[in-house]
């Protein structure tokens, strides 16, 4: 089996997983217990490989903190807090707007020019998250409430077309 397999099998393993897991335990512990678990699935490659080596200078460790503390922390905190609501399938597209936001945010702060295939590749990724919009019947909507009642404690559940919850309609 190629290792691009195993990675897509662990990630739909991990994103299938996040929804009960972050039903089970707050954002905090989960986002901890996953970070660790990832660095000791790693460890036995960085040993054997000498790994990356450590910073060398000030600087070096303060970007190596914010790309764990900030980056990863706060990124993967509101990923597991969304996963407790979203299914997988809208978890997933979500995520897949990371490329989106760095492109939009490197034209803005950096001046680059993006490409005819990045603004296509654009616009697909945004239709995507706009095909997402829930279509709920009544049906649906006490199958939803069924299975999260502190939803129902937020709102209409049976008129509820928002796909976040926390934001009730007037």
């Amino acid at each position: 089996m190629s290792v691009a397999v195993i990675a897509a099998l662990s990630y739909a393993t991990g994103t299938l997983a996040a929804g009960p897991a972050s039903r089970r335990m707050n954002a905090t512990t989960l986002n901890t217990t996953a970070t660790v678990g990832g660095a000791l699935a790693l460890l036995p490659f960085v040993l054997a490989t000498g790994g990356p080596g450590l910073p060398d200078s000030p600087v070096a460790w303060l970007a190596l903190l914010h790309l764990g503390l900030v980056v990863s922390g706060i990124g993967y905190g509101m990923y597991f807090s969304a996963a407790k609501t979203l299914p997988p399938t809208h978890i997933t597209i979500l995520t897949l707007l990371e490329p989106l936001v760095a492109t939009a945010a490197a034209v803005i702060a950096f001046g680059e020019t993006p490409t005819v295939g990045t603004v296509i590749g654009g616009a697909l990724m945004l239709g995507a998250v706009a095909a997402l919009k829930p279509r709920r019947t009544a049906r649906g909507a006490a199958r939803s409430a069924a299975r999260m009642p502190h939803v129902v404690a937020l709102g209409d559940v049976a008129n509820h077309t928002q796909p976040f919850p926390w934001r009730t309609s007037a």
